[in-house]
């Protein structure tokens, strides 16, 4: 049986990813790469929990460490390299993107830009099993 958690953040990811597709039809480049990344964020979030990894006290991980964390989990389950790699560096690259986003008005944060941020993070999920 699945941990109610996990189908939350799981849908979650479901409603981010869709909203990020929304905002980039809708020309909203910015909102489309943080919708994006959040989406992933909980894709990640879910599969750890599924799992076994036990969340921080405040119930998910800092967004700096996520990476770091699914690298271990990735390992332990014996993950290819290069499979461990592309989820990784999507990671890396949405929260990357979303800073850029949510934070630097000044940089250019274009329609390319928020494909990017839906590819990558679908990507990723994919490689997760989430999509």
């Amino acid at each position: 049986m699945t941990d109610a958690r996990v189908e939350s953040w799981r849908q979650l990811a479901r409603d981010a990813v869709s909203a990020a597709t929304v905002c980039r039809s809708a020309s909203r480049a910015r909102s489309a790469v943080s919708r994006a990344y959040y989406a992933l964020y909980s894709a990640a979030t879910a599969w750890l929990i599924d799992a076994g990894e036990a969340p921080p006290v405040r119930g998910n991980w800092p967004h700096r460490e996520l990476p770091t964390v699914v690298t271990l989990v990735l390992r332990r389950r014996k993950t290819s390299e290069n499979r461990r790699r592309d989820i990784v560096r999507n990671l890396r690259v949405c929260y990357s993107m979303r800073l850029d986003a949510d934070y630097q008005p000044g940089r250019t944060v274009d329609d390319s830009v928020a494909g990017e941020a839906v590819r990558s993070a679908l990507s990723a999920m994919r490689l997760l099993g989430a999509r």
